[in-house]
């Protein structure tokens, strides 16, 4: 058994691909894209966490290309795995009935914080898994000692992610962030020694 996280599957919401770019010509084909990439990769027994945001639901007459008259349900039943859902702002009238906002995760040793909006991130945690923000960034940090990482379908081909992915993210994210330090140091450090060993006009 493996253990995946994603957001923002948005499924039955058609305006969602020109909002978000998505690289889809139809709602149709975005869902059914979508289902397949993750029963390729999931099997049976593996556990997914879908942080927010699973579906739009439509009322006959209701505005359109937001949402579908598709239950929540119906998406679920069509994808393997077992799967754990936190809501998200959009999972209000969809006949999602989790009413989990957050949860804590603990993989290799780390203890994960999971939440749909970054604005909702936990600094106690050294990583924090978010969704909401689509592709507008990957990986930043919260403060000194706390890493937020979007797990949104949007910056993931659409696939979902292992838990062991986003540990190695981090890690190189941390020693890219490292080393670009050291570089300005020595950019800086350099600079200055330049300063001080050029002659003097008298």
């Amino acid at each position: 058994m493996k253990q995946y996280v994603t957001a923002d599957l948005h499924f039955g919401h058609a305006n969602i691909i020109k909002y978000c770019k998505r690289p889809f010509k139809s709602l149709a084909e975005m869902n059914r894209t979508i289902i397949t990439n993750f029963n390729t990769i999931l099997k049976d027994d593996d556990m997914i966490y879908h942080i927010g945001d699973w579906c739009f639901r439509n009322s006959p007459g209701g505005k359109k290309g937001e949402g579908s008259q598709n239950k929540a349900l119906t998406y679920l039943k069509k994808l393997k795995g077992f799967w754990v859902l936190l809501k998200g702002n959009h999972d209000r009238n969809n006949s999602l009935k989790t009413k989990m906002i957050s949860c804590v995760v603990e993989f290799a040793h780390v203890k994960m914080w999971l939440t749909h909006r970054p604005q909702d991130a936990n600094p106690d945690y050294e990583i924090n898994l978010v969704g909401h923000v689509h592709g507008a960034w990957k990986i930043q940090r919260l403060t000194k000692n706390s890493i937020m990482y979007n797990v949104g379908v949007d910056v993931h081909n659409f696939k979902p992610i292992t838990l062991d992915q986003v540990i190695t993210d981090v890690n190189r994210f941390k020693r890219e962030e490292k080393n670009g330090k050291k570089r300005t140091n020595k950019q800086e450090g350099s600079s200055d020694s330049k300063k001080r060993d050029k002659p003097q006009k008298k």
